[in-house]
C-alpha cells in the first residue's frame, strides 16, 4: 500500500521578496541609530581626552608654577628656524607618558626621521592615543606630516595674527605662545571663560587642508607663515581671525572637527564644552583671550 505524498509548505517568491524588503527597512531604520550611538561614544572619548589634557596642565602648573609654554626654541645657531618642542611634549609626564619624555634630548630639536646624529629622530613617530580624537579619519599617525604622531587638539594662541612679530610677546593674550609661562593669576577673565585647547581634524574640506597637528611640537619655527597644521598654530583661532564659525570651510585658523554640529573645547578650569558651529563670534573671540575683560555674550 503506497503512502500518501505530503507536500511541504514553502516560501513563494513573493513572500521571500517581502521578507527581504522588511529586513532592508529594519536595517535602514536601525543603522542611523547605531551610527549615532557610535558617534556619541567617540565624542565622549574625545571629551575625556581633552579633560585629561586640561588636568595635566593643572598638574604641570602645580609642579612648575605655570602652564606649559606653547613651544620652546632650542638654543643654538644651528636651530634658527626649526622644529620646536611644544606643549604636548611638556605634558607627557602628566599623562602617564614619562617613559617617552625621558628619552628626549631637549638639547636638540625634534625631527620627523633620523637625521644628522639627532637622537630624537624616532620620538615624534610614537603614536599617543590621548592626543587623537576617535572620530577623526587621520588616526594616531599623521601621514600628512612625516608620519609623526597626530594631535587633534590644538592650543589657543591668543588674539594676535600668527606672525614672527607675535610669537613671543606679552601683547598676545592667549594661553600658549612661544616661551610663555602663564599662571592662574594671569587668567583675569576667569578659568571657565578661557579656552585652552580646541579640536582640529586631519581632513580636507574643499580647498582647505587642516591636517591636524603633532603632539611633539611646533613645526618649521618662526617666520614660517603659520601653517594650519602646526601644533600651536592659531589654535582654536586668533580673535583677529575669527570671521566665521567653528567647522568653517573658509578659514583654517579656526577649530574644525568631524563631530556633527560643532567641536569640543577644553577650558582653563579643566572643563570641556561643546561649542556649536553657530557660536556667537564675539563670544568665540572673548573665550580665546584670557584677560580682555569682556563679558561673554550668549553662545
Amino acid at each position: 500500500m503506497s503512502r500518501p505524498v505530503r507536500t511541504r509548505p514553502a516560501f513563494t517568491l513573493v513572500e521571500l521578496l517581502v521578507v527581504i524588503a522588511i529586513i532592508g527597512v529594519l536595517i535602514a531604520l536601525l543603522l542611523p541609530a547605531v551610527q549615532q550611538a557610535r558617534e556619541a561614544a567617540r565624542r565622549m572619548a574625545c571629551t575625556n581626552n581633552l579633560k585629561q589634557l586640561a588636568l595635566a596642565t593643572h598638574n604641570y602648573h602645580d609642579t612648575h608654577g605655570s602652564f606649559p609654554s606653547g613651544w620652546v626654541k632650542v638654543t643654538g645657531s644651528q636651530f634658527v628656524n626649526g622644529n620646536y618642542w611644544g606643549w604636548g611634549t611638556f605634558l607627557l609626564p602628566f599623562i602617564e607618558q614619562t617613559a617617552i619624555h625621558d628619552q628626549i634630548d631637549f638639547g636638540w630639536q625634534w625631527v620627523s626621521a633620523p637625521s644628522g646624529g639627532n637622537p630624537n629622530g624616532l620620538i615624534p613617530r610614537i603614536p599617543i592615543n590621548g592626543f587623537v580624537c576617535p572620530t577623526d579619519v587621520i588616526g594616531p599617525i599623521n601621514t600628512k606630516m612625516g608620519n609623526s604622531g597626530t594631535s587633534n587638539y590644538i592650543a589657543s594662541f591668543g588674539n594676535k595674527p600668527m606672525s614672527a612679530v607675535y610669537y613671543r610677546t606679552s601683547a598676545n593674550r592667549g594661553m600658549f605662545t612661544g616661551d610663555s609661562a602663564v599662571k592662574f593669576r594671569d587668567v583675569v577673565d576667569g578659568t571657565s571663560n578661557t579656552i585652552l585647547f580646541g579640536e582640529r581634524s586631519g581632513t580636507t574640506v574643499g580647498s582647505i587642508s587642516y591636517n591636524a597637528g603633532l603632539w611633539v611640537g611646533y613645526r618649521n619655527g618662526e617666520g614660517s607663515g603659520g601653517q594650519p597644521y602646526s601644533c600651536i598654530g592659531r589654535g582654536p583661532g586668533s580673535a583677529t581671525d575669527v570671521t566665521s564659525g567653528i567647522n568653517s570651510t573658509n578659514n583654517w585658523a579656526l577649530a574644525y572637527s568631524l563631530h556633527p554640529g560643532g567641536a569640543n573645547f577644553a577650558k582653563a578650569d579643566g572643563s570641556v564644552s561643546f561649542y556649536a558651529e553657530t557660536i556667537n563670534l564675539s563670544a568665540y573671540q572673548y573665550l580665546i583671550q584670557r584677560d580682555d575683560g569682556q563679558v561673554i555674550p550668549n553662545e
